[in-house]
């Protein structure tokens, strides 16, 4: 019995000490670090996921300037064909001003700015661009 409690024992202890996953008193949250310098410190990749395969589906990063009120930019993805592995979709990175504008669109090498009409680089002639 003493045995099989020293092991149990071990493997807690071994699991804790690996654990990279850190909630501090200062406030701040780590992932994958033991000293998160902000409010949430990833160290590593993120993978978004939305499980549903339907048209318009996708996920978003959205931005706030303090609040939850106070809309900002977001980073969005949206499922224009839904067919498993041979889905296609977009990336739009969106601002906010009186409402979401889709500033620029990005799908199979081609980009959009300004507009949803998508060729290798279309944008309108009420807009200006300077290379």
């Amino acid at each position: 019995m003493t045995k099989i409690l020293f092991t149990a024992l071990l493997f807690v202890s071994l699991n804790a000490a690996a654990q990279t996953n850190t909630f501090p008193s200062s406030g701040n949250v780590g992932i994958g670090t033991t000293s998160p310098i902000e409010k949430l410190d990833i160290r590593g990749n993120i993978y978004l996921r939305n499980m549903v395969n339907l048209v318009g589906g996708g996920v978003s990063v959205n931005f706030s300037s303090y609040d939850d009120v106070h809309l900002g930019p977001k980073i969005y993805s949206y499922l224009d064909y839904a067919n498993g592995a041979s889905s296609i979709s977009r990336l739009v990175l969106s601002s906010y001003y009186g409402g979401y504008k889709n500033e620029m669109t990005l799908t199979g090498g081609n980009v959009g700015i300004y507009i949803l009409l998508l060729f290798t680089l279309d944008v309108p002639a009420s807009k200006s661009i300077a290379i």
